[in-house]
């Protein structure tokens, strides 16, 4: 019995190929093999492709642009200054009006 490879998962017993393991959906990646789930992308970064085998694969956010949430696809939720490239002053005030918003 094989594990399932790298940038797939399953969480399934019993496996007999590796057309059994799910790739891991885009916005995620696994950098080991064998594994029952995928790892998500940190915030302030994106993945747009499935079936990522490495961290690297997750992407930083330009400037101006942030990930709100892990695991996001594409990186591009519009916001004044909350990303790559921003101060820490600035992270700090979308985080808190992020927690206005949600709360």
């Amino acid at each position: 019995m094989l594990p399932c490879p790298a940038g797939s998962y399953s969480n399934a017993t019993n496996l007999t190929a590796a057309s059994e393991c799910a790739a891991c959906p885009a916005g995620q990646y696994q950098d080991k093999a064998g594994q029952s789930s995928c790892k998500l992308c940190i915030f302030g970064s994106y993945s747009p492709a499935p079936a990522a085998s490495d961290a690297a694969t997750c992407t930083a956010c330009a400037a101006g642009k942030y990930a709100k949430r892990t695991a996001v696809l594409g990186g591009g939720d519009a916001g004044a200054g909350a990303g790559a490239g921003a101060t820490n002053e600035q992270r700090r005030e979308r985080m808190a009006g992020a927690a206005l918003e949600d709360g």
